[in-house]
This record gives structure tokens, C-alpha cells and sequence, in this order.
């Protein structure tokens, strides 16, 4: 970081405003660059301004292109000049910080298995609370109620119900330390492994169910097909090192204890067919309880717009704010994208897959205090930069709200010069494919920029110079800019289904309840 007495001056600030908006030429580049080569203070301050350790990822060329708003003209000779003099400056800067560039070591885990249904759950603990589309590296699942089920990597489908403890070892493996789980196993999925209690239980193309008790006593049912049991120190039990259960067989046993055979009831574990005709009510159910909460928040007067992508038609372009007696150029006009279904069944959203795809809106009026919220489901990273929601131009009063490939919020603000707030890396290639709730608060009386990913605060970073916000005409999911010969395309790759924007701070409790009672469960 910067040491605490130095202050960027205006120019310095200038500079590096014109340099991110792309506008930055002779001989104010070369001003720029004696700038950050006479002062280690202005070489750190523009490492955190304009996120070096992005730059440091390309080649001196593209370098410039990525800390970049907008592509400089490639034939401009100071182009040339500035990419491989700014980058090497900032591989500089970086060596004089003492640091190398940040890594998401989170994104490096391999993904084991995907959360495809989740019908009544509550997380243990209020940890993490997966949903529907969430892909699961190595770790525990712990939850005290509901269903869940788990298509693991290798083919394998379990459906595991509450209270239950499991933990993901590979594709091929996993523990259940408590609960019940029924394992459908194709041929593909030949050998695919549950430990339990004193015991491995191999699958070899079957299906079964295995409950595990707090008491210590578990049991497997074999409903189809072939189990080989390889208990724990066998040997020292009398026990062989193997045996098989074929189909109608069951077995019970509790730790340290020698197995026992039952009667085979497999109707007690739940089925992919039952979970679910049981996720179909449970949608009903949450689109009833999101309906109550949509209804009370757009009845806050701190609402200016609420767009539920409810309801439509599917030929409609228009996206209604909810807001009772609002201004109709309040409403969004489609542009391109096409209608799908939202974050569950039942709920509809907005798909943004090309590079014209967009919502227009326009936001009138100035605020010192802004919360905006989305629900977004993101398939991926197209380019550097991903538009949530960003004001046509950058001048006095604009919001840049926007993702970037390494899974940073970031919300740029103009009040009077270029200033980017930007969360850690948290977005992961593990959540993309889910639905996750963004919310960024901007509050000029706390003079802080807030961001938060599921209702969780992820950042915070210092409002340098507190200004009025004054959005007027933007874009979800895209910019119009794009249109421009020397402009980069920022098209979101996902869909939407919920944008609200306040004109007040919302408290990190109001932020993790309004996520709570969004969440499909």
C-alpha cells in the first residue's frame, strides 16, 4: 500500500483516469510515465488503482488493452510506447512491493461432483449454502434437514437426506459420517466408494441406500445389483476381508461390532423420482414466499427500481419495474436477449449470450447513497470485463458495476475523476452455472464501498473522493459503448432474474436476509 501521508494529486489522478478510459495521449503519456518513474508512492498507488497483477497476466501489448475500459487505436505510435513502458513499470512496481501478483488459489480445486436438486435444506452451522447448480471440490457437506442430490463426476447420483454429514474425497469416493443416502451407480461408475463406520462399500454397477445414526449403528439395503463390503481390521475380527450383498440383501452393524444380515427395505431412502416430483412443490412453495418479499420491497420508498422478470410474455421486450405508480421510463427495454427460466422452476430471467444482448434503462435523480442487488447466474467468462449494470458514458456522476474474469465485484464511480472499488477474487470457476445473489453498497455518509456474494460481505474499500452519483441512461448487462470502433465488448455470458436498486445504504443484515429469503431451497 501506499505509505498513510501520501496524497495522489489532481494531475497524477487525471492521468490515470484518461489513461484507464483510453483517451490518454502525448505527451501526457510521457508525463504519466516520469510520474510513476520518480515516485515509488505513485508507482504503488497506480498497482492498486488500476489492478496490476491483471496486467501482469498478458503481454506488454495487451496489457494496456486489459487496464483498459476501452481498446487505445493500435496505430497510434504512443500505444506502443505506453504498453511496454506502463507494463514494465508495473512488473516493477509489483518487485517493489515484495510481493508477486495474487493467485484465487480457491479456483484451483477440481470439481468432484454438482448439487443438482436441493429441496427444504438448512446448512449446519449457517455455513455455506450451496443450491441447485453448485459444483463441489473436495470438502464436507453438513445439513441439518431437506435433500440434496449429488451427480457426481464419474456418473454416479446420490440423494442424501438430513440430518447428514458427507465429505467429498474424489469423483470416485466419498465419506458419510452421518445421515441416509440412496447410490445409483451406473456401469461407468463401476467401483465408485462410500466409507462408512468400520466399513468400505464398493459399488459395482448397483443401487443402494446406507443410513448411518448418531448411535453409532448403520445399514445398507442393496436394491439392485451387486455391494462388496470390505470391513474395517477384518482380520482382526474374524471377519473376511470381503464379501458381496447382491440385491434384496441388507445388513446392520455398529461400531466395533460384527455385521448382522436384515431384511432389504429400500422404499425408506428417498428416490430420484421422489426428490423430484418433491422439488416441484418445493418451487411452488418458494415462489409463493419470494412473491411476498418481492411485493414488501417494492413497497420501501427507498426503492427507485425492483425488476422481477415477472410477469411476461414471451414476446414481451419490455422489463416492468415493479415499483407501484412508478415512472413508465422506469421500465427496461429488451434488447436481444431472450426469456428462459430463472433461478427455479417457475421463475422466469433474462439469458444474455451475445454481444448485443441488453437491457436499457434509464435512472434518473443523484444519490449519496446507493445498494445495488442482483440475482445472476454467470456461464462464463468471455472477455476481462462482465456489465451488471453501467451508465452510457463515464462522466461526473457515473456507476460502472461490472465482474471481471478473475471473479472480482467491482463498481467504478466518477466524481470527477476515475475511482474502481474492487472486491477479492470471489467468484470461482466452482459457482459458475449457480445462481448467486451480488450486492454492492455505495455510502457517501460511511464513505465506503461494500461488497457482498450471497449475503456474505467480501470487501470494503474507502471512498477517496465522496460525490453525488447521477446514473441517467445505462445498460444491464452490457454496454452500449461496445458500438464504438475502439471499444471493448463487457456482455455478461449468463442470465439475470432480479435487479433492485435502492437509493440508501442497506445494512449487511438487511443484505443477508433479502439473500436468504431469495435463495431457492
Amino acid at each position: 500500500m501506499s505509505t498513510p501521508s501520501f496524497q495522489p494529486d489532481p494531475e497524477f489522478l487525471e492521468l490515470l483516469s484518461q489513461f484507464a478510459s483510453g483517451t490518454l495521449e502525448e505527451p501526457r503519456a510521457t508525463r504519466l510515465q516520469t510520474l510513476l518513474s520518480a515516485s515509488a508512492d505513485h508507482r504503488r498507488f497506480y498497482r492498486r488503482y488500476l489492478q496490476a497483477d491483471t496486467v501482469l497476466r498478458e503481454s506488454a501489448c495487451s496489457a494496456v488493452v486489459l487496464a483498459s475500459p476501452v481498446q487505445p487505436p493500435l496505430y497510434e505510435p504512443w500505444y506502443w510506447k505506453a504498453a511496454a513502458g506502463i507494463a514494465t513499470l508495473a512488473c516493477l512496481a509489483s518487485l517493489w512491493l515484495g510481493r508477486e501478483p495474487s493467485v484465487d488459489t480457491a479456483s484451483k480445486k477440481p470439481t468432484l461432483a454438482v448439487l443438482t436438486q436441493s429441496v427444504g435444506v438448512q446448512w449446519k452451522n449457517g455455513g455455506r449454502l450451496f443450491q441447485a447448480g453448485s459444483t463441489l471440490s473436495a470438502g464436507t457437506l453438513a445439513f441439518d434437514q431437506g435433500l440434496i442430490q449429488l451427480e457426481f463426476l464419474n456418473g454416479a447420483v446420490v440423494v442424501a437426506e438430513g440430518p447428514a454429514e458427507l465429505e467429498l474425497l474424489s469423483s470416485s469416493r466419498a465419506i458419510c459420517r452421518r445421515g441416509k443416502i440412496r447410490a445409483s451407480v451406473p456401469p461407468q461408475a463401476h467401483g465408485f466408494t462410500i466409507t462408512a463406520p468400520d466399513m468400505d462399500l464398493v459399488d459395482l454397477g448397483t443401487e443402494f441406500g446406507l443410513a448411518v445414526g448418531s448411535d453409532g449403528k448403520s445399514q445398507i439395503h442393496v436394491i439392485d445389483g451387486e455391494v462388496r463390503m470390505e470391513p474395517k481390521g477384518a482380520t482382526a475380527k474374524g471377519l473376511p476381508a470381503a464379501a458381496s450383498l447382491f440385491a434384496g440383501q441388507g445388513l446392520q452393524w455398529g461400531t466395533g461390532q460384527i455385521p448382522a444380515a436384515i431384511a432389504e427395505n429400500g422404499s425408506v431412502f428417498t428416490s430420484r423420482q421422489e426428490l423430484l416430483a418433491l422439488a416441484g412443490r418445493n418451487s411452488r412453495e418458494t415462489l409463493e414466499r419470494w412473491q411476498l418479499e418481492s411485493a414488501r420491497v417494492r413497497a420501501l420508498p427507498e426503492t427507485v427500481f425492483h425488476y422481477t422478470f415477472e410477469p411476461h410474455e414471451p414476446w414481451s421486450r419490455t422489463l416492468a419495474n415493479t415499483r407501484p405508480n412508478s415512472d413508465p421510463g422506469l421500465n427496461g427495454a429488451v434488447v436481444g436477449c431472450q426469456w428462459t427460466q430463472g433461478r427455479w422452476p417457475g421463475k422466469h430471467a433474462l439469458e444474455f449470450k451475445g454481444p448485443s444482448d441488453r437491457v436499457r434503462v434509464h435512472i434518473p435523480g443523484q444519490y449519496t447513497a446507493v445498494t445495488l442487488a442482483a440475482w445472476v447466474r454467470v456461464d462464463g467468462w468471455d472477455r476481462w470485463l462482465s456489465s451488471l449494470l453501467l451508465t452510457d458514458t463515464f462522466k461526473v456522476g457515473a456507476i460502472h458495476w461490472q465482474l471481471s474474469d478473475k471473479g472480482e465485484i467491482i463498481l467504478g464511480v466518477h466524481p470527477g475523476h476515475l475511482e474502481n472499488h474492487f472486491s477479492p477474487p470471489v467468484i470461482t470457476p466452482n459457482d459458475l452455472g449457480r445462481w448467486v445473489f451480488l450486492v454492492t453498497v455505495y455510502d457517501e455518509s460511511t464513505r465506503t464501498v461494500s461488497h457482498f456474494l450471497d449475503g456474505n460481505k467480501v470487501g470494503s474499500t474507502p471512498i477517496q473522493t465522496p460525490g453525488a452519483l447521477r446514473p441517467g441512461d445505462a445498460e444491464l448487462g452490457n454496454w452500449i459503448s461496445n458500438q464504438a470502433a475502439n471499444s471493448r465488448t463487457r456482455s455478461l455470458k449468463g442470465r439475470m432474474d432480479e435487479f433492485t436498486f435502492y437509493s440508501r445504504a442497506l445494512t449487511p443484515e438487511e443484505v443477508r436476509a433479502a439473500y436468504e429469503k431469495g435463495l431457492p431451497l
